[in-house]
């Protein structure tokens, strides 16, 4: 049996198709049989699940691929016969594992936010935005997360501070902060 990390980059690299790359994690002929049955009935809608959640069709491959690993080590509890519990099955396999692709990349794009923002080469200015409009932004946000941004941000206090100044958690600071960041990209980046 082929590792899931070699069989991913194979089928990324085209070199054996996704049902080759998948059947290649069988042992038995049966196996093969019942998974090449399985992704003629449900891997169309797979793709479509995926795709609806994650909007790019690499990303909703690489969801599929996922799936079928996760489904593959469930295979001797899936019923053929039994298409509709079969298909809800492989629908929420998709569903989360889009999800969980979702998360990584919004996890990505904050890193990628706070790397911008603590760069010395780049400051907010160079994409555009002045501080009158981070200022407006933030006094449009609800008071609880336009305070602790604006002592975080611009008065830099600590999350310590800031909770000590509140009467509240230096957890509920951070949760503010991070509540208050994501309400302004959502709303203006």
């Amino acid at each position: 049996m082929i590792e899931y990390s070699n069989l991913y980059h194979l089928a990324k690299k085209g070199e054996y198709g996704m049902i080759g790359c998948i059947l290649m994690m069988l042992d038995s002929d049966e196996e093969k049989r019942k998974v090449e049955r399985l992704y003629e009935r449900f891997n169309r809608l797979m793709y479509v699940v995926a795709y609806n959640i994650v909007q790019h069709h690499e990303d909703a491959e690489d969801v599929v691929l996922t799936s079928w690993v996760k489904i593959i080590c469930h295979l001797e509890k899936i019923n053929e016969k039994e298409e509709l519990q079969t298909k809800s099955f492989f629908v929420i396999v998709v569903e989360h594992a889009a999800i969980d692709l979702c998360r990584k990349k919004n996890r990505r794009k904050e890193v990628y936010l706070d790397e911008l923002e603590s760069s010395p080469y780049l400051s907010v200015n160079d994409i555009g935005i002045n501080n009158i409009e981070i200022m407006q932004w933030i006094h449009s946000l609800p008071k609880k997360y336009a305070e602790v941004l604006l002592l975080y941000y611009v008065n830099e206090f600590s999350q310590k501070e800031i909770a000590d100044i509140l009467g509240i958690t230096v957890n509920s600071v951070a949760i503010r902060i991070y509540r208050g960041r994501k309400l302004l990209q959502k709303e203006y980046l």
